[in-house]
């Protein structure tokens, strides 16, 4: 899956699911329990990601094609 930003590649990735996206959230909240640490109010997890949170601003494109099944773009107002 390429990811682009105004044209610009800013990450691939290639992966599959693999079980329910619920399960990934509990894995890493007991997993950071045992650390003495918890998931609080406003986090931002993302349980499904190819890759890591990209920043926009008003006026960027984005663009993620992915094999298979298509491609989708996002204009940032």
């Amino acid at each position: 899956m390429p990811l682009e930003r105004n044209g610009e590649l800013i990450a691939t990735a290639a992966g599959a699911a693999v079980g329910h996206p619920a399960a990934a959230v509990a894995w890493l909240a007991r997993r950071r329990a045992a650390r003495g640490h918890g998931l609080t109010a406003g986090q931002v997890i993302l349980s499904g990601g190819l890759t890591e949170a990209i920043p926009v601003a008003p006026g960027d494109v984005i663009v993620a094609s992915f094999d298979r099944l298509g491609t989708i773009e996002l204009a940032c107002r």
